[in-house]
């Protein structure tokens, strides 16, 4: 889709209308989406199949790295805060990473344009199991799709 969608802007573009200038930006949009939905399940597909070995991961290093990694979660573009000190915790870390990861970009594809992405990240402790949470600014979730958790926020859970 993606293809077609280029050639017919390419071949075209400077005849069509701005009304169809834009379904051609719709149709490449909603291709990359699909593209990044279709990646999404296959890492997922391939991480249940695999054995999963845990280990003790420092969650506060990791969230640090991640935030090294990508440019777009710095500033200016973003600003990401630690509340607290964020635990230890036994995972798979390659795993961990990824859902991390995941929830950091969701957040930054997910802002009002114009906006500056604001993440907060906290950790809470309670009987052995840590629950990692990250809230943002961004345009978030319709409420008929919100499934019933407590603060209104999905944590992680270890």
């Amino acid at each position: 889709m993606q293809g077609f969608a280029r050639i017919l802007a390419n071949e075209t573009g400077h005849h069509l209308s701005q009304q169809a200038k834009d379904c051609i930006r719709r149709i490449t949009t909603a291709a990359e989406r699909m593209d990044h939905l279709i990646q999404d399940v296959l890492n997922h597909s391939r991480v249940v199949r695999t054995e999963m070995q845990t280990t003790r991961v420092d969650i506060e290093r990791l969230l640090r790295g991640i935030l090294e990694s990508y440019p777009h979660l710095q500033t200016p573009h973003a600003q990401v805060l630690v509340e607290g000190n964020l635990p230890h915790v036994l995972a798979n870390e390659a795993t961990l990473t990824q859902c991390i990861s995941n929830l950091l970009s969701n957040a930054v594809k997910f802002v009002a344009p114009g906006v500056t992405l604001r993440v907060r990240v906290w950790a809470e402790t309670q009987n052995n199991r840590v629950r990692l949470f990250f809230a943002d600014n961004g345009i978030g979730i319709e409420k008929e799709n919100h499934e019933t958790r407590s603060n209104g926020f999905n944590p992680l859970l270890f």
